[in-house]
């Protein structure tokens, strides 16, 4: 997902869907530190980093070695650490050939790439039991495929339940999917929103949140029309108009006959960088409904854009430690007092450590209530952070 070009002298490295990519000019080897830092995480077992141009001043460009000569026992210490672990999170899928070649979608990283990752949700793209579907799976895999997952986790954005429905799948999904509700009169209300229900409003939170077409700089998704068809199905979120007319259902979940727990977001993702699809609220309930799909997952609580990888070692083998936890914040501001829910398996920790920059590991200053760890520490903009859980 990462690339580093070398260009007259200057390193550009960037997040190949990131449409302005960043420059030495904005303190790239921050930037080159946090694509390496998850890049060991994720589980790469050697590199070469070549910090010389070829034009005739070879060392002219100094920001880059120093990072790695700043960075290189703690990179060790990690990639040591991590031997034989395994990447645990979400299912993000990604099939090389059909992310490639279904030129139906602009983007060929997986739609839920770019939520999944700020909402702080660690993603592996093996088979896990709850998985974030667009519509590329949902249009391409096959029946068996299709069943199997139905039968696990699955979130489904409004696109990959209308072709699942379309497919002949929609008794496992409880809903019919229709078209875009934002037609006139609707399209011109600006004042219309999407209103949590009350069973899924949390605490002193705010239940409302902006409709689908809410302007965004041409970067919307849409709100496809929600008809539940089983009793069962749970309405968590609904639009309406600025009059409180009743639109649509915009977010739902069913538990259905296969056992599968389904959440079907409303809105589709394409092209999709809306604050109605990015806010705290959004982010709330995506925790609500990855805790009912398994308890099974570290993630971030309440705090946005912090990217988090999540290893555990392997089960049959004697092991000193629970799991390794990578996070980065990619929001400019400094962020204090991070909380982290760890999995029901991990409740039993009692010890948590990080990683220092001499490659030991230290022991935190942290508060662990039940599932919930919350590190006394600031988090700065591209500073990885690993933490270690016994």
């Amino acid at each position: 997902l990462y690339s580093v070009q070398h260009v007259e002298g200057d390193f550009r490295c960037y997040h190949e869907s990131d449409p302005f990519p960043h420059t030495r000019f904005f303190v790239a080897g921050k930037h080159m530190k946090t694509i390496m830092a998850n890049a060991y995480s994720f589980g790469m077992v050697g590199s070469t980093f070549n910090v010389q141009q070829l034009l005739d001043c070879g060392n002219e460009e100094y920001v880059y070695a120093k990072m790695f000569s700043h960075e290189r026992k703690r990179f060790n210490a990690l990639y040591n650490a991590l031997q034989n672990c395994t990447l645990t999170g979400v299912g993000l899928c990604y099939d090389p050939f059909w992310n490639t070649a279904d030129k139906s979608v602009s983007d060929n990283d997986p739609l839920w790439l770019r939520c999944v990752s700020r909402f702080g949700i660690p993603y592996t793209t093996k088979k896990s039991s709850v998985a974030f579907w667009d519509v590329r799976q949902a249009k391409h895999s096959d029946e068996e495929a299709i069943l199997k997952q139905l039968s696990k986790g699955l979130f489904l954005d409004g696109t990959a339940a209308k072709i699942l429905c379309e497919r002949g799948f929609g008794e496992y999904l409880g809903v019919e999917i229709g078209d875009d509700v934002a037609k006139e009169p609707l399209c011109y209300d600006l004042a219309a929103r999407e209103i949590i229900c009350e069973k899924f409003h949390t605490d002193d939170n705010g239940k409302n949140m902006p409709a689908a077409h809410m302007f965004a700089m041409g970067r919307n998704g849409k709100l496809l029309q929600i008809t539940v068809k089983n009793p069962a199905v749970e309405v968590i979120s609904e639009e309406y108009t600025y009059k409180k007319g009743f639109v649509s259902p915009a977010m739902v979940r069913f538990k259905n006959k296969l056992g599968g727990k389904i959440v079907i977001l409303g809105e589709t993702l394409e092209n999709n960088i809306s604050q109605s699809l990015f806010n705290y609220r959004r982010k709330r309930l995506f925790e609500q409904m990855l805790l009912w799909c398994s308890d099974e997952y570290a993630f971030i609580r309440e705090e946005p854009n912090l990217y988090i990888v999540v290893n555990v070692p392997p089960s049959n083998q004697k092991n000193d430690f629970l799991g390794i936890v990578t996070i980065t914040n990619l929001s400019a501001d400094t962020v204090s007092n991070v909380t982290i829910h760890l999995p029901k398996h991990w409740k039993a920790a009692n010890k948590f450590y990080s990683l220092d920059i001499d490659g030991k590991w230290k022991e935190l200053n942290r508060i662990f209530d039940n599932q919930e760890l919350t590190l006394n520490c600031d988090l700065e903009y591209c500073e990885p952070m690993y933490l270690m859980i016994k």
